[in-house]
């Protein structure tokens, strides 16, 4: 009877984030209709939505974040950007608080597919820390680049 009750929960949960989806998507359709947005965006907009579904089952983080104390946010982002602040050779040796005042300074962003991060010559004030994903680099660094100047970072 246990058995049965889990199952059936699972598949109603299941049901109503299929649904909450299926709603996001019909949104999206309506504001890229009323917008006139070209179907060359309106299928990234359509891909971008997909992957934050697929990543964050619509999950909204920063609502969660919000609730809680900031003590306990500031544990749960060093949890999670630790090793990859850690990862960057210049970053590694740092003292400990130093790489705690680091992950409370770090914003998160999600790029769709194909995003242009960073265009030659711009200034920037910012170091991108690569979770997840591919980067390319379109441009040459100098003589000394090569083809293998492209980083893929899984997680």
């Amino acid at each position: 009877c246990t058995i049965i009750a889990v199952l059936a929960t699972i598949v109603t949960d299941s049901s109503s984030a299929q649904a909450e989806f299926a709603r996001r998507n019909e949104a999206l359709d309506t504001y890229s209709k009323l917008r006139a947005i070209p179907v060359s965006l309106r299928l990234r907009l359509h891909a971008y939505h997909g992957y934050l579904w697929q990543q964050l089952k619509g999950f909204d983080e920063d609502a969660f974040f919000s609730e809680i104390p900031p003590s306990l946010k500031n544990e749960i982002k060093l949890f999670f950007h630790q090793r990859g602040i850690r990862s960057v050779p210049v970053l590694n040796s740092l003292e400990g608080h130093i790489v705690n005042d680091i992950t409370q300074a770090l914003v998160t962003e999600l790029h769709a597919a194909d995003d242009c991060l960073i265009s030659t010559g711009t200034l920037v004030s910012s170091l991108y820390l690569v979770v997840r994903g591919r980067v390319v680099q379109l441009a040459p660094r100098g003589p000394a680049a090569d083809a293998d100047a492209d980083a893929d970072v899984s997680n």
